[in-house]
């Protein structure tokens, strides 16, 4: 047969356009489904772009933070470098000039250092020229008065030794010439010996 019958044509036609229907429809469901893909991945990819984001300007804060430390370190070190090193120098040195000081020469004296009766009998010999009546006895037992009590008023002294104040005076005069005591006049006119 040459030509064939309109049925047997038709239905190829069919049998065609059914197919090709078929493969349009599971084209459309892969195109759908890559769609939903591309989709989910492309808000996948937003959330992830959000966090990353976040974790970006949290960052950028800590190395703003980490960078004002760091200022400030330096500022700190500038400040110990200029002034506290300085002065723990200087600190050094005065506690060292002071120990020096304290051993070489302000050591307290003790009750062994006091002077002998006889030493300040003897200064006082020297001053004068002369022993008048117990004068050394009493300049000796005036000047451990004093060296007991620490400082008193002269004519306090005079009083407990009974001798007039004038006198008790030139005996402290003489003992603050050798260095033993020192003389010191108060706003009222009264002496201090210490």
């Amino acid at each position: 047969m040459f030509f064939k019958p309109t049925d047997d044509h038709g239905s190829n036609i069919e049998k065609r356009i059914t197919t090709v229907e078929k493969k349009v429809d599971k084209n459309l469901r892969l195109a759908q489904s890559s769609v939903g893909l591309i989709v989910k991945t492309m808000e996948k990819l937003a959330l992830e772009n959000t966090e990353l984001k976040k974790e970006r300007d949290k960052l950028l804060a800590r190395q703003e933070e980490l960078q004002q430390e760091l200022e400030k370190t330096t500022a700190s070190f500038k400040i110990n470098e200029t002034l506290v090193e300085p002065f723990k120098q200087k600190v050094a040195e005065n506690v060292a000039f002071v120990q020096n000081v304290a051993k070489e020469g302000f050591e307290k004296k003790t009750k062994d250092e006091s002077p002998s009766i006889d030493k300040i009998k003897k200064r006082v010999w020297e001053k004068t020229g002369r022993q008048t009546n117990g004068f050394p006895d009493d300049v000796y037992l005036l000047y451990h008065l004093i060296e007991k009590n620490k400082s008193m008023r002269v004519d306090n002294a005079a009083w407990s030794m009974r001798v007039h104040p004038l006198q008790a005076l030139r005996w402290c005069n003489t003992l603050q010439d050798d260095g033993l005591v020192n003389v010191i006049r108060e706003k009222t006119g009264k002496y201090v010996v210490s």
